[in-house]
This record gives C-alpha cells, structure tokens and sequence, in this order.
C-alpha cells in the first residue's frame, strides 16, 4: 500500500480523496506522535530517577491530558471526513447501480485512513 504524494496523480476521486485527506491526516499524525511523547515522559519520569521521597507529576499529567484532548479532536475530525468521503462514494454507486469501478489506490488511501484512526483510538 502507497500513500500518493502528489495531488496531480491519479483520478479526479483520488485528488479530491487526497485533498480531503492530508490536513486530517497530518493532525492525527502529529497528535499520536504528540500523545506517544506524553506517554514517554510520565514514564521516564516515574522510573528513570527513582526517589524515596515522592514527586508531582502535575506538568507530565497535565502533558496527557493535553495530549488526550488534541487527539480526540484530530480522530473526530479525521472520522467526520471519512464519513463525508464514504456517503460521497455510496452516493456515486447508488447513481451508476453499483457499477462505478473504484481505483485501487483510492481504497488503499481510505484503508490508510482507517488504520491511522486505529491507532488513534487505542
């Protein structure tokens, strides 16, 4: 599976998919990568430098739950903008009686979309 890096390749669905797609893709990527970092500092902050005495972990907690919140809001957007592509296609088969020949690059891209929400939602 390739993920197109031009908006000049393909069909006009696939440049429109690609449109629709980068923003809310580049948001959730960037907010998993941020909320992995989150993760990363409670961790390395609990058991890195172990101390009798106890610590607060108030900016690392308050790290994940800005995290938290970024990625909740990147995975709705990304969702809601595969629904829009997904009602648009079942729309598009609807006209032609289900005979519309989707490229395989197109589905690829959406099974993309889908797995990035995956790892978003866990």
């Amino acid at each position: 599976m390739t993920f197109p890096r031009s908006p000049v390749v393909g069909s006009r669905l696939e440049q429109s998919a690609i449109r629709a797609f980068q923003n809310p893709a580049i948001d959730l990527a960037n907010a998993i990568l941020d909320s992995m970092k989150a993760s990363e500092n409670v961790i390395l902050e609990t058991f890195q430098n172990p101390s009798l005495t106890r610590r607060s972990l108030s900016n690392e907690k308050d790290a994940v739950t800005a995290a938290k919140g970024e990625l909740l809001r990147a995975r709705g957007k990304t969702r809601n903008e595969l629904r829009k592509i997904s009602d648009g296609l079942d729309m598009e088969q609807r006209k032609s009686n289900g005979k519309v020949n989707f490229p395989s690059e197109f589905m690829n891209l959406c099974l993309f979309m889908i797995s990035l929400l995956q790892v978003g939602h866990f």
